[in-house]
């Protein structure tokens, strides 16, 4: 994902940026990594696959993680559960990793599973936007508002989801001009 993003900071130094611009080289990762996912969980799994990742999302959390190893931790299980085709049981796992280390990773994920995978979208929304305020490396500036944008106007929000992206044309304007 870094190297993305560097690549995306020497195109923008090299354009002059425009809201278009901004809105295509935000989306390509997701669109990249989002067929990369659809490739997962279209891949069968033989019986014994799937026993052993129901296994694994059922062993407890071992104590005294570090927070880099639980974050990994909630990680593997999260992907075993998509692999599974279980969302129940992914938002189970991302609800508890929210809960047990509460960290911008861990509301990045949830946030964004629930804004495009659930009933509840709007605390989905919450969460982002709890992102969105704790974020202060310009990078993640833009990716978060490019994200938030993108679940806005999913959801048919169009003002909303220019405003994100008006923010997110300033922050690149100013921080990757220099």
């Amino acid at each position: 994902m870094h190297s993305i993003f560097v690549f995306t900071q020497a195109i923008l130094s090299l354009l002059k940026v425009t809201r278009s611009a901004v809105v295509f080289l935000c989306f390509v990762p997701s669109l990249v990594f989002g067929q990369d996912f659809d490739l997962v969980t279209q891949q069968k799994l033989n019986p014994q696959e799937a026993q052993d990742l129901r296994q694994l999302l059922q062993q407890p959390i071992p104590e005294g993680l570090s927070k880099q190893a639980a974050n990994q931790w909630f990680l593997t299980r999260d992907s075993a559960a998509f692999r599974l085709g279980d969302p129940s049981e992914r938002e189970r796992i991302l609800r508890l990793w929210l809960t047990t280390s509460p960290n911008i990773d861990a509301k990045w994920t949830l946030g964004s599973y629930l804004m495009e995978n659930s009933s509840k979208p709007e605390e989905g929304f919450a969460l982002m936007e709890e992102v969105l305020q704790e974020q202060k490396h310009p990078v993640h500036m833009v990716r978060v508002r490019a994200r938030l944008a993108k679940g806005y106007l999913e959801e048919h929000n169009l003002k909303k989801a220019q405003q994100l992206l008006d923010q997110a044309n300033t922050i690149i304007a100013n921080e990757f001009s220099r």
